[in-house]
């Protein structure tokens, strides 16, 4: 239904990664499918993400699974000790994102 929020911030993922890295990373753990957008927002200086994504999900199934499933998970293959945290978008609006494949 509109008005019920469809996009999460998944925090603390690798700084070099970009957006198809994200999806990557999303459908090994299960949500292929399910994603409708991922924006990585990146430093204009650096190149590299700010440490954060915003992943638009296409029900709302998936983003209630997505507040738990991506909680304190590790990024396999990279040298990054981080683990992921994720919590609802404070802005719903994903302007600029990499939409999926149809």
């Amino acid at each position: 239904p509109e008005g019920q929020p469809s996009t999460i911030m998944l925090r603390n993922i690798p700084n070099r990664f970009q957006s198809h890295d994200v999806m990557t990373f999303l459908d090994q753990h299960g949500f292929r499918g399910t994603i409708d957008a991922v924006l990585v927002p990146a430093d204009s200086r650096t190149n590299r993400n700010r440490g954060y994504a915003f992943v638009s999900f296409l029900g709302a199934a998936a983003l209630e699974r997505s507040l738990t499933a991506l909680v304190g998970l590790k990024f396999e293959g990279t040298e990054s000790k981080k683990t992921t945290d994720v919590s609802i978008a404070h802005n719903q609006a994903m302007h600029g994102a990499v939409r999926m494949k149809k």
